[in-house]
């Protein structure tokens, strides 16, 4: 049988466990959050819109009110598939939105299905400040984005993927496209 007294410290330790990183208290372990879509969603506009399909979730989390700055791991795939449209291989656009930040690192690289990384798809975003032009997608190809950086934020607020057309040519933005949030203290 435990003491008291132990029981006390690891109460006292899950607690501060569940205050720390971007997941609210009582919604898992606090340290990291991954959130996902479940199905497709048509970007049809020249101006940035979240990505949140008709059905489902968005790629979008609430950065918790939290002591600033404050420092968090972002990574995840997106993908994505071009219309097919007449006029060819067309560039789009993809980001991030959110609130205020110090820094921004986040190196994002473009693959082809079955192909390999796009020449011009490589990029360092070094801001929240919405979608930057991919490379030029072959119609109907399936297309992913991965991306990994760092983050600090020195407000709260809604951390957002956002995506638009560069002209009258539609996209899909294809289900179970992800992003991961961990605080940087996290031990994995």
């Amino acid at each position: 049988m435990s003491s008291d007294k132990a029981y006390s410290a690891e109460l006292r330790l899950n607690q501060l466990w569940n205050h720390l990183g971007p997941a609210p208290a009582g919604t898992g372990n606090g340290q990291r959050v991954t959130v996902y879509t479940t199905a497709d969603q048509l970007i049809n506009s020249t101006t940035d819109g979240v990505i949140a399909p008709p059905t489902g979730p968005a790629l979008s989390y609430t950065v918790a009110a939290a002591s600033y700055p404050a420092a968090y791991l972002i990574s995840g795939k997106f993908i994505a598939t071009q219309g097919s449209s007449a006029g060819g291989n067309q560039t789009q656009a993809v980001g991030f939105t959110g609130p205020a930040t110090s820094h921004v690192r986040i190196s994002a690289c473009w693959f082809a299905s079955g192909g390999s990384a796009y020449p011009t798809g490589a990029v360092v975003i070094s801001s929240l400040s919405g979608g930057v032009s991919t490379p030029a997608f072959s119609l109907t190809t399936q297309n992913y984005w991965d991306f990994e950086g760092l983050l600090v934020f020195t407000a709260g607020g809604a951390l957002s993927m956002v995506g638009h057309c560069n002209g009258v040519f539609t996209w899909t933005a294809n289900s179970y496209s992800f992003m991961t949030l961990e605080s940087v203290g996290q031990t994995s």
